[in-house]
C-alpha cells in the first residue's frame, strides 16, 4: 500500500520507479480501514479519492454486547462516526492505488532485497526474484515494507533496536459469511475488560472482524506477554480461541469463521 502510494508520488516528481513486492501477486484482501479526513486529502492528492466510497451506511447502529452475549448498548453510527471519514476495507485502497499507478512504474512481484550497500551518491541492492538474484544500483531506496521492514533491518540493523512492543495484541480476519441474525450494515462490538472485537457487516464485501486484547491474557498458553504475542502471530486461531473461548452470543460462530 505504502509502496504504491510512494511510487506514484515519486514518478510525478520525475523519478524512474521500480516497485518490489515480496508476495507473488497482488494482495487484494484486507481488513477494516477507517480513512480519516487527512487520509482522504492524501487520496485526493494521489488522484484516487473518486474511486473510494464508504461500506457502512450512515444510518447504521453500533451494538455493544458483553461476554454473555447480552446487549449492553446501542448507539447510532452517526453519533460515533466522523461524517468526513470513510469506512473501507484494505482492498478498496489497494485497488484504487493499483488502477491509478503510472504505466511507467515497473512492478516486480515475488522480489525481496537481500542486501543494501550504501554508496556516497547511490545504493547497490541485491534483489532476489523469480529470475534469480541480481545486483542493481539505485539513487534512492524507500523501505515501504511495514513494521518488520526488511529494508530497515538491512540498512540500520535488527528490529529490536527500533520496534517497541505494546502490551496488546491485534488480530484481524475476514469471515466467509455473516453470523446468523446479522444483516448488511450491522456493527457489533463484543467486549469484556481487556478484550474486544469489532464485527462489521460491510456492503458488498465479506464481513470483517477486528480483535484487540491484552497480551498477558495469552500467558496461559506459555511464556510471558511478549512471547505469547509472538505465538499469537504464529497461530492466531488458537490464540483467539484461548482468549475469547468463554464468550457466548455471536462469538462462537465468529471464531468458527476465522481461518
Amino acid at each position: 500500500m505504502a509502496g504504491l502510494a510512494a511510487a506514484a508520488s515519486l514518478y510525478r516528481a520525475g523519478w524512474a520507479v521500480v516497485l518490489c513486492e515480496r508476495a507473488p501477486d497482488r494482495r487484494t484482501g484486507g481488513y477494516f480501514v477507517r480513512l480519516a479526513p487527512e487520509g482522504l486529502a492524501a487520496a485526493d492528492r494521489l488522484g484516487v479519492s473518486h474511486a473510494l466510497r464508504t461500506r457502512l451506511p450512515a444510518n447504521g447502529v453500533i451494538t455493544g454486547v458483553d461476554g454473555r452475549g447480552r446487549t449492553v448498548s446501542r448507539v447510532d453510527a452517526a453519533v460515533a462516526d466522523d461524517p468526513r471519514a470513510l469506512a473501507l476495507v484494505r482492498g478498496d485502497l489497494e485497488a484504487a492505488l493499483w488502477d491509478a499507478r503510472p504505466e511507467e512504474v515497473e512492478v516486480r512481484f515475488g522480489t525481496v532485497p537481500h542486501r543494501v550497500d550504501r554508496r556516497r551518491d547511490a545504493a547497490d541492492v541485491v534483489l532476489a526474484g523469480p529470475g534469480g538474484t541480481a545486483r542493481e544500483r539505485f539513487d534512492l531506496v524507500v523501505g515501504a515494507d511495514g513494521v518488520r521492514s526488511t529494508v530497515r533491518a538491512l540498512v540500520f540493523g535488527p528490529d529490536t533496536r527500533f520496534r517497541h512492543e505494546f502490551d496488546h495484541v491485534v488480530i484481524s480476519a475476514v469471515l466467509p459469511r455473516l453470523p446468523d441474525g446479522l444483516r448488511e450494515g450491522d456493527y457489533v462490538v463484543p467486549a469484556e475488560a481487556g478484550r474486544t472485537a469489532h464485527l462489521m457487516a460491510m456492503a458488498e464485501h465479506e464481513p470483517v472482524v477486528f480483535f484487540t486484547f491484552r497480551a498477558d491474557l495469552l500467558e496461559g498458553v506459555g511464556g510471558d506477554g511478549g512471547d505469547a504475542a509472538a505465538r499469537a502471530a504464529a497461530d492466531p486461531v488458537a490464540a483467539l480461541r484461548h482468549v475469547y473461548g468463554d464468550f457466548a452470543g455471536l462469538m462462537p460462530e465468529i471464531l468458527d469463521g476465522v481461518q
